[in-house]
């Protein structure tokens, strides 16, 4: 138990201080600029201007279920606490859920960048390991330990502001849409549509939100969604609080870039799995028992504490 509590401890520490190496100015997340369309501001009498952007999400969330698949470079970051994280990478395999064919939604993660988490994995699948993250960090020490953790409990969740299984793009475009249909029964709410540009060297269609004035019920300054034209995917997703001063620029909360996206590349479930010989989980895990569970637990909350 000592050692289980000493190395979620330890695990937990290093997610927090890995951002800290990162590049803020990484060229693989640079676009190409090219206004075409801009749609305009809110109008009592007519259309609200998000159900054109409300109608792509939808778009896209239909074209989700003809992807059953994906593998793809996740390039992050995120303001936790007030402070704005430095880039980090990582390769990703998902799995959509497909309740019918027993195909549960399932989530792998190898991080390559900065230096400090290269080689940290991670694997989530729904209704599967009694809910727990399946992990391992990087190094020649803590490369050989396999933890589990709660996706939601408080060593999972440092330095990040979302559980493991709100990654991939079926839960952003879910989200888009919930937010976007909410915020519709507002005003203050302009929105720009732009075709013509570029990310990561493909088209793409950029979505632009702003609402002007900070209120209660809005929960970002600005937000930008680009789209891939061909994928009709949305590869690139950040958010921005309100300027910290009048004419100020705004404040980046978060950023998520796709690259490298391929879809359908048929995964099976042993891409899931930690035993998988092209990972690197060197203590294959054995499948959680109740007892075993509940001290997983236990040491948690102690290291909360």
């Amino acid at each position: 138990m000592r050692m289980l509590k000493s190395s979620l401890a330890i695990f937990s520490a290093l997610c927090i201080t890995s951002y800290l190496n990162a590049n803020d100015n990484d060229p693989e997340v640079r676009v190409a600029r090219k206004v075409v369309k801009t749609v305009g501001e809110y109008n009592e009498k007519g259309p609200h201007p998000l159900d054109a952007a409300i109608e792509i999400a939808h778009r896209g969330l239909k074209r989700m279920e003809e992807i059953k698949d994906y593998e793809a470079t996740l390039i992050r970051r995120e303001r936790i606490k007030g402070k704005l994280t430095g880039f980090q990478y990582c390769d990703v395999k998902i799995r959509n859920e497909f309740a019918k064919d027993g195909i549960p939604f399932s989530i792998y993660m190898r991080f390559t960048k900065p230096s400090t988490v290269n080689g940290r994995e991670a694997i989530w699948v729904k209704g599967q390991n009694s809910g727990k993250i399946i992990a391992h960090e990087a190094g020649n020490i803590l490369g050989k330990l396999t933890v589990y953790l709660n996706p939601t409990g408080p060593i999972a969740m440092k330095g990040n502001r979302y559980p493991i299984y709100e990654a991939g793009f079926k839960v952003l475009v879910e989200r888009l849409i919930e937010k976007a249909t909410r915020e519709r029964q507002y005003g203050e709410c302009e929105v720009k549509i732009e075709s013509g540009r570029k990310f990561a060297k493909r088209p793409c269609t950029v979505i632009e939100v702003v609402h002007p004035e900070p209120r209660d019920y809005f929960e970002f300054h600005k937000a930008l969604i680009y789209i891939d034209d061909e994928m009709q995917l949305p590869v690139r997703y950040e958010a921005y609080t309100w300027p910290k001063k009048p004419g100020g620029e705004a404040v980046l909360l978060e950023q998520y870039c796709w690259t490298k996206v391929k879809l359908n590349v048929g995964l099976t479930g042993n891409d899931f799995n930690p035993r998988n010989e092209k990972y690197n989980y060197t203590l294959p895990p054995a499948p959680l028992t109740k007892k075993k569970d509940e001290a997983i637990k236990v040491a948690e909350n102690k290291t909360e504490e």
